[in-house]
Parts: structure tokens; C-alpha cells; sequence
């Protein structure tokens, strides 16, 4: 079966677009790129797609992925057309055809978040010192509608830093499955934590990259998502990659030039 994956940023205004409204602009670019898409069976035939891990409304994602089923091989050009007819605020970055694809979404470990902080009565220091208390408590009940949880064991790291007068926290959190932690349910533990008990307001927030597990250690999933693949996009690059051709093979054979 193949399967087109690509990596893709989301911003600017997309950054507003729901998780279903998100599937249907990808959807409606990749019937206008003229890809030959793998439909359903069934009275309502659709396009087979997956993305690894729904973005939050409002949350821009630096390090995004869908999977996207293909009826026949496609060529670098039909990459380059997709690219050019995403809406405003989705930009591709890479896309590979793979002969196998296993979902990434159980692979998905966890992710990095940046996180700008509103101006507020707080400083670098307080924001740091926060974060270490934080981390340094063995448990962290919360409060979520289906009962209390224990946030501590999803929260991998966290830490502050101060660009061009913008405070931002950076986050690791356990990302996919049972153990995932948003990064507001962080941001309302740390206010809490303070003395003053100030809310931590955000002007933006960022899903930087999803990583997954590598033996004892967390990688970007990047490394693998494309481990097996046959690159036929790069961002920045619009020359011809190559081309999946058919070769009496239903999956087809790589060719390059």
C-alpha cells in the first residue's frame, strides 16, 4: 500500500483552523495537486488521512505530519503542486512516498513546546525558580473533568528564557496516548506555585517538534517518519528529486533524476 507523508508547518492564520477544518483544506490541496489519492469503499468515498498527533486550536506546529493514502505512484512534480496550492499558513516542508508506512501516531512519545509569556509582574529569575520547584515535587495532582491526575511523570523538562524582552518557557511534555500533558495545564501549575499566584498569559505557543522513543532516549520523529521512504519534495527545492515509476511491481521503483 502506498502512502504519502508529509511534514508540514502550520501558522499564521491556519493556526485558527480546527482539527477537522485543518484535514479538509490538506484534503482539498491534495485533490487540486492532481495527486492520485487512495479513496475509501463506500457510499462516501473520501481520501485515506492521518495525521501523527491533532494540533490545539490556536497552537502553531513546527514539526507536523500527514499521512495520506496514494492508488498509483506520483512524481516530484506532483509534490511541487501541492506545495503551491496549500492554503496560506500551511507550508510543506518534506514529503516521501513509503511502500510500508506504519502510523505514527503510536510512536508519537512526546513533544517540544515554546511558550511566550504576556508582560506581567514576573522576571526571568521567578519564572526559572518556578520551573525548578516544579520539577522537583514527586507528584503533581491535577484536577482534570474525569477525575484527578498526576501530571509530574508527562512533564520531561522545563525551562525559561528571555528573547528580545519576551519571556518563554520551553516545555517537554509526554505527548500521545494516556500520559499526555497540554501546556496549559503546566502554565496553571506554575502560577500556582508562585506566592503571588499570577496567571502566566501567552501570546503564542508553539509545538516545535514531536519526538519518539529510541531505546532509553528521545528522538525527533523526523528520524524515523521518513527512515523508509522515498523523498520526492524538500522545502527550498524546486528541481526535480526523482520519480516513483512503474515497473510491472504495483508499488513501484525508485529512479533518480
Amino acid at each position: 500500500m502506498l502512502t504519502l507523508r508529509v511534514r508540514f508547518v502550520k501558522e499564521g492564520p491556519a493556526r485558527f483552523l480546527s482539527h477537522l477544518d485543518t484535514l479538509r483544506a490538506l484534503e482539498r490541496a491534495l485533490r487540486r495537486s492532481g495527486l492520485p489519492l487512495e479513496l475509501t469503499r463506500g457510499y462516501s468515498a473520501h481520501p485515506r488521512l492521518a495525521v501523527a498527533v491533532a494540533l490545539p486550536l490556536g497552537m502553531v506546529g513546527e514539526d507536523e505530519y500527514l499521512d495520506a493514502g496514494l492508488a498509483a505512484p506520483c512524481a516530484a512534480a506532483d509534490a511541487r503542486r501541492l506545495a503551491s496550492v496549500l492554503p496560506e499558513g500551511l507550508r510543506l516542508l518534506e514529503a516521501a512516498v513509503l511502500l510500508e508506512a506504519k502510523a505514527l501516531e503510536p510512536r508519537v512519545a512526546a513533544a517540544d513546546y515554546r511558550i511566550a509569556l504576556c508582560p506581567g509582574p514576573w522576571d526571568l529569575v521567578h519564572l526559572r525558580r518556578a520551573a525548578d520547584l516544579l520539577l522537583a515535587q514527586a507528584s503533581l495532582p491535577f484536577a482534570r473533568a474525569k477525575g484527578l491526575v498526576d501530571l509530574r511523570p508527562g512533564i520531561r523538562s522545563a525551562d525559561a528564557a528571555e528573547h528580545g524582552g519576551v519571556l518563554q518557557l520551553e516545555l517537554r511534555l509526554t505527548a500521545g496516548g494516556h500520559g499526555t500533558v497540554r501546556p496549559e495545564e503546566v502554565l496553571k501549575l506554575l502560577a500556582e506555585g508562585t506566592a503571588e499566584g499570577f496567571a502566566l498569559r501567552t501570546t503564542a505557543v508553539h509545538r516545535r517538534r514531536l519526538l519518539t522513543a529510541a531505546g532509553d532516549r528521545l528522538v525527533p520523529l523526523r528520524e524515523v517518519a521518513f527512515a523508509k521512504g522515498v523523498e520526492i519534495y524538500a522545502h527550498g527545492d524546486h528541481g526535480e528529486r526523482g520519480t516513483l515509476r512503474g515497473s510491472g511491481s504495483p508499488f513501484g521503483r525508485w529512479s533518480a533524476g
